[in-house]
């Protein structure tokens, strides 16, 4: 059997200890804990995300070698790949078989081994939450364009007999997201049309439905670790909404359902470093491995708030409760060949709070009243914890796991948003919209929408 000596190194280093780690790792509540690697791979990582990979990567080769002839085609490339690396750290590490080493240093190896695992599906909580703020936001924004009407009198005595009301928004965004060990950097922009209706059931409250589409485009800054790729979302969504508003309080609310579908684009870097080994098999890998997937979203947002009126100003504070969850199916790779991954379904969580305050002004023009307005609002995460992702080589029978692990989320950052909007003859209404975070530790975003309402 080619290798004997490797398999005989394998075991020495345990076996028995990656498999039973591994998969107790891929069952465990995350929480900071110190990975110790106990194969030569996982010792050269620079984090724990390279360090557990790099066992799993000793792992799928030792179970391969022990197949011989029998392997396929994808099974005989994962192995010469994977031996690639494990021969490399053997190396580095002083021991071990090396004609399949890549000749690369500790840190390049290091970031090589990041490649072939699968870190980047965590951007999706990210680009998921966005999606969820933009339905949000369009439907939330809506209702406080009904509440303007009635506190500027523009339109107001037309406003208070039950009628229908229809708006169409907009919106443009771009941001990013930083690096971490645990997690890619990528930036981002996305936009999205929202559409809806209400009906004015009484004086006092309003309710409605929306239709909305999302698209978000990302793309992962290239490193040493990261050599591309991106993934891109789109999304349809469903909503009911609604406002109950008496004296100078109100409440609102929305649920909604959004389906939205991912491309995802991996790419994968095994280049050769200045001492490469000696065997055939030892060449530069560059691929890129693509995938499609969807996940079912739900939203749902309760809030509200007091207005007090002083002169023209109109100002008060506000509380928001938002919660989303997606339920992600798995998927396979295609274009990588041996190393194709398979991707376990995951279900994420989200519940924040916004405490904040608004303020605004009505001007009365020749034309109608125009009214600008500014809003902050303190955002605490309650739910979304760090998460496990779990993938395999689809050519590896065993399914030995992959788990890259999610960072912990921004306990507390700040909202901040200024806008203006118009109140028309003929129960028109137009706005314009600026919304930033400030704080996150990880994502910066900025958003624009723009939108007009009518009634009759």
């Amino acid at each position: 059997m080619r290798y004997a000596y490797f398999v005989t190194n394998y075991a020495k280093t345990g076996r028995v200890a990656v498999t039973s780690a591994l998969s107790v790792l891929a069952t465990l509540p995350i929480t900071s804990f110190a990975y110790e690697p106990t194969s030569n791979l996982g010792k050269v990582g620079q984090t724990t995300l390279q360090q557990q990979s790099g066992d799993a990567v000793t792992k799928v080769c030792g179970d391969l070698n022990r197949m011989g002839q029998s392997r396929s085609q994808q099974q005989d490339d994962l192995f010469d790949r994977c031996g690639n690396m494990v021969q490399n750290a053997n190396q580095i590490e002083g021991t071990g078989p090396v004609a399949k080493s890549l000749g690369l240093d500790a840190a390049q190896l290091g970031d090589a081994v990041q490649t072939v695992v699968t870190e980047e599906i965590a951007s999706t909580r990210t680009m998921n939450k966005e999606i969820a703020a933009g339905q949000i936001n369009s439907a939330i924004g809506r209702l406080s364009a009904l509440r303007s009407a009635i506190a500027t009198g523009g339109g107001a005595s037309a406003d208070i007999t039950p009628k229908w009301g229809v708006f169409l928004n907009s919106h443009y965004g771009f941001g990013d997201r930083d690096g971490t060990d645990r997690e890619d950097a990528f930036d981002y922009d996305r936009w999205g049309v929202t559409a809806g209706a209400d009906y004015r059931v009484s004086d006092a409250l309003v309710l409605g439905g929306l239709l909305s589409y999302s698209n978000i485009d990302s793309n992962f800054d290239v490193t040493e670790a990261v050599p591309g790729g991106g993934i891109d979302a789109e999304s349809w969504g469903l909503g009911l909404y609604g406002t109950y508003y008496h004296d100078n309080w109100y409440m609102d609310g929305l649920v909604a359902y959004t389906q939205t579908d991912y491309d995802i684009d991996r790419r994968i870097l095994l280049p050769l470093g200045e001492d490469p080994g000696t065997s055939p098999a030892v060449v530069e890998t560059s691929r890129a491995a693509s995938s499609n997937t969807d996940s079912n979203d739900w939203a749902l947002s309760i809030g509200g708030g007091m207005d007090f009126n002083h002169a023209n100003l109109t100002y008060g504070p506000f509380v928001r409760l938002n919660y989303n969850s997606a339920d992600m199916d798995g998927y396979s790779e295609n274009g990588a060949f041996g190393l194709n991954l398979t991707v376990d379904g995951q279900s994420t969580e989200s519940l924040t709070s916004v405490i904040g305050g608004r303020i605004s002004a009505a001007m009365s023009q020749e034309w109608g009243v125009l009214v600008p307005q500014a809003r902050v609002g303190w955002i605490h995460e309650f739910l979304d914890d760090a998460e496990s992702f779990t993938a395999f080589y689809t050519a590896d029978p065993q399914r030995t796991p992959l788990i890259a692990l999610s960072d912990e989320p921004d306990r507390d950052y700040f909202t901040l948003g200024v806008g203006i909007s118009a109140v028309l003859p003929g129960d028109i209404q137009a706005f314009f919209d600026y919304q930033t975070l400030l704080d996150n530790k990880y994502v910066n975003d900025h958003l624009f929408s723009l939108g007009v309402r009518a009634a009759f």
